[in-house]
């Protein structure tokens, strides 16, 4: 007797309340597809000198991109020190940190001026994730934005100091040859 007094109480409620209408329960947003490798043409390290390119302290979204000199204790580079290259339609590469295909090498906010220091950031197609490399044919040299609107200016992706961010560096005599 009394569950059916709490039955009527919450049926009396739910009524009050404008009942309940069949459609209106929302369903669980689907899980973020996870990042495939499909798309990778293969799997590269850039150095210059003992320094690694790397995704600093496997980040996500707006971590820095700099020089580090790690490897594991068999001398192999870390996957936050490895890259993915996959080709662009558009042309160019697009450049992710081997731990995640959904990343990409950023020129923020599509700033192509000296000293801009380089981030990963979320893919989104745009021109400011594309790169290119100074050796036709090979994945190597001068690693290059791919910036059709600032055509004029050939900047180029250069180590810095050691453990310091990579920034946008004017192509001239000093700048970085990666390997």
């Amino acid at each position: 007797m009394k569950k059916l007094r709490v039955l009527a109480v919450v049926a009396a409620a739910v009524a009050a309340l404008g009942g309940v209408t069949a459609g209106t329960a929302q369903a669980a947003p689907a899980a973020p597809a996870k990042a495939s490798y499909s798309k990778c043409q293969s799997i590269h390290t850039y150095r210059t000198g003992p320094m690694f390119l790397e995704d600093h302290g496997w980040g996500g979204q707006g971590s820095v991109v700099d020089t580090w000199k790690y490897v594991d204790q068999d001398g192999h580079a870390q996957n936050n020190e490895r890259w993915c290259l996959e080709p662009a339609n558009e042309g160019g590469w697009y450049l992710h940190p081997a731990f995640n295909a959904g990343l990409c090498l950023d020129v923020p906010g599509a700033n192509y001026g000296e000293g801009v220091g380089l981030v990963i950031w979320n893919c989104n197609g745009r021109e400011n994730q594309r790169f290119t490399f100074s050796q036709p044919g090979q994945t190597g040299g001068f690693i290059t934005p791919v910036n059709r609107s600032h055509s004029g200016n050939r900047y180029a992706l250069d180590a810095g100091e050691a453990y310091s961010q990579v920034s946008l560096d004017w192509i001239g005599p000093n700048t970085t040859f990666w390997q």
